[in-house]
């Protein structure tokens, strides 16, 4: 028994990748990964919703070729996880990337700022301008935390129920 089918067997999974890489070839187990097995139906994590849609053309082909490796499996269901797929060189998106603190900020806004008393507030106002003053397309993306409320007098939108 070699490391991954031992793995394998100690996690509870079906079966090893690499015995989910000879039942289904190269190319689709390169962008899928098995999660668990219930009641028959096996849950395949995928890269992403094409993965998903294509592999769900094949539903017949794989639950056959399991079938000839030896497992009971009458059902497929995919799920779109791109983490594991993921190169480990890309960092993960989280949004708007912050620009980097500016030098200075323009001197009259560093004296408004000097009148603030409460510390938090002074720096969060200082993050947001360094922020704004940053970021070249501010007119159509938000600031670090997102949306935090709208003009002055706007109506707010109602939410849907």
């Amino acid at each position: 028994m070699g490391t991954q089918e031992y793995i394998a067997k100690r996690t509870g999974a079906l079966m090893s990748h690499e015995e989910w890489r000879r039942v289904v070839g190269a190319k689709i187990a390169s962008r899928s990964r098995l999660g668990g097995l219930y009641r028959g139906t096996l849950t395949i994590k995928v890269a992403s919703s094409a993965w998903s849609n294509e592999l769900s053309f094949l539903k017949a082909d794989i639950i056959q070729r399991l079938g000839m490796a030896g497992y009971e499996v009458s059902g497929l269901r995919f799920r779109v996880d791109p983490e594991p797929f993921r190169d480990a060189r890309q960092k993960p998106v989280h949004g708007a990337p912050r620009p980097a603190p500016a030098a200075n900020l323009p001197p009259e806004l560093e004296a408004r700022l000097a009148t603030i008393d409460d510390a938090n507030l002074r720096a969060a106002i200082r993050e947001a301008a360094v922020w704004s003053l940053g970021n070249p397309a501010r007119s159509t993306s938000s600031p670090p935390g997102g949306d935090r409320g709208s003009a002055a007098g706007a109506p707010r939108p109602r939410p849907r129920r």
